[in-house]
């Protein structure tokens, strides 16, 4: 029986979905599930805009390729591990360790489900 991977520390991945046109989602483990937003506009280092979504199972943090129950495919634009600095309903703020978004990220709601994750510069 293969052995399975551990994680000690929280994961996070951003797929960019091909469907016709192209969005991407940003997934942040988090209470067994994925907790997922999706963001029309490539996620820059700096910050991007996005949805709240519905929660992913957690192999979406490893899967690439067509998808079974939607259209199009997925492939890994980012993938790396977080730290939770503080999370609650309305501000999810984390340090991130990926290819793409590395430092401090402030995730915060905005009216409905709209959301804006914007790096944070280097502390003075």
């Amino acid at each position: 029986m293969p052995r399975k991977e551990r994680h000690d520390m929280p994961r996070f991945v951003i797929l960019k979905h091909i469907a016709g046109s192209v969005h991407y989602d940003l997934m942040f483990e988090h209470d067994g599930v994925l907790m997922t937003f999706r963001a029309k506009d490539e996620p820059r280092r700096d910050g991007v805009c996005m949805e709240a979504s519905f929660d992913h199972p957690l192999k979406f943090l490893d899967f690439e390729g067509a998808l079974k129950n939607a259209p199009g495919r997925v492939e890994h634009w980012d993938k790396g591990t977080f730290t939770v600095i503080n999370w609650s309903d309305k501000q999810i703020d984390i340090e991130c360790r990926g290819r793409h978004w590395k430092g401090r990220y402030i995730l915060s709601a905005q009216d409905d489900d709209k959301w804006l994750a914007r790096k944070q510069s280097k502390e003075k």
